[in-house]
């Protein structure tokens, strides 16, 4: 597995790896292409936290991914709100701010977009978004998108990915998935033998901790 996070000047590395792999197809999470979501996302959450609750991180941003998996309908919003409550952690105006503006969605970069277009190997956009989600928040992508609204189950889902691989001829070993969730986007794609790059500065904490690997064999058994 690769590890860094996506940022402009880091494309040419996923080329290379794509090339010294002969990867036919990247399958790219929507956060891998945006304006530097996947990073501020991790960082927002991390200003959250007081100067002497900085060691919650890993343990906010697991409960954050435990219930995406658990509970479909669950938003980063509400988990970060139940957290808090929870830890008995204040969630006054200043976080509500700073949660109201993480959460604001960005756009694709230009170089994003010449670095995609550029390329000999085949990408889709995969994402839990839906079709007009992406739309409003992001425009006409103007290339292949995967949404939820095409999924065969919702994520974390190998199925998908699978159906991805058929879907460009292309076998399984020949894929490589971009993403920022360990869990939703990764793992299936790492069970199915795909290549995989994480695109997150965050990944050795929660990597390293016994919940991490426990969160792993709770998206393994559902």
């Amino acid at each position: 597995m690769q590890e860094f996070c996506l940022q402009d000047t880091d494309f040419q590395r996923v080329k290379r790896y794509a090339n010294k792999n002969s990867i036919d197809l990247l399958v790219l999470d929507v956060n891998g292409v945006r304006d530097g979501y996947y990073c501020r996302k991790y960082k927002f959450i991390y200003n959250l936290l007081e100067a002497e609750q900085k060691h919650f991180l890993p343990d906010l941003i697991l409960e954050i991914e435990k219930a995406y998996i658990v509970d479909r309908s669950s938003t980063i919003e509400q988990s970060v709100k139940a957290y808090f409550k929870n830890k008995n952690l204040i969630f006054g105006d200043a976080q509500k701010d700073k949660l109201a503006s993480g959460m604001a969605h960005s756009e694709i970069t230009p170089q994003a977009l010449r670095f995609l277009k550029s390329l000999k190997t085949n990408f889709v956009i995969y994402t839990s978004l839906s079709d007009d989600q992406v739309t409003a928040s992001m425009g006409d992508l103007g290339y292949d998108l995967y949404s939820r609204d095409q999924y065969a189950e919702l994520k974390p889902s190998s199925k998908n990915l699978i159906h991805l691989s058929e879907l460009y001829s292309v076998d399984n070993k020949k894929v490589c998935v971009v993403g920022d969730g360990l869990v939703d986007d990764l793992m299936p794609a790492s069970l199915i033998g795909m290549h995989t790059i994480l695109a997150t500065p965050y990944a050795r904490s929660l990597i390293g901790s016994a919940k991490g690997w426990t969160l792993f064999l709770l998206a393994v058994n559902i």
